[in-house]
């Protein structure tokens, strides 16, 4: 059974989640373009496209950072670009 609080607590979220429901999240696609930078390549490297679907800017500021910290070699974002 659940305590007051969290009583609280469920119904505060559910009010929430129908209204995020109504609204809709307004998400936007942006294709990133990366050089991604393998030593072991001829020519030192290689373009690559990633997809992502963020909320804002400042989210996409933190895909790129993310994506640009791979396991081996370097990743540096060339290019963004918005899809329809």
């Amino acid at each position: 059974m659940l305590d007051l609080y969290h009583e609280k607590w469920y119904h505060y979220r559910r009010k929430q989640e129908k209204g995020l429901r109504k609204e809709g999240l307004k998400m936007k696609k942006y294709e990133l373009k990366f050089w991604r930078g393998n030593p072991q390549h001829i020519n030192g490297g290689y373009e690559t496209t990633r997809t992502v679907e963020v909320k804002n800017n400042k989210e996409l500021e933190k895909r790129i950072k993310e994506y640009e910290k791979p396991v081996y070699g370097s990743m540096e974002c060339i290019e963004v670009k918005e899809m329809q």
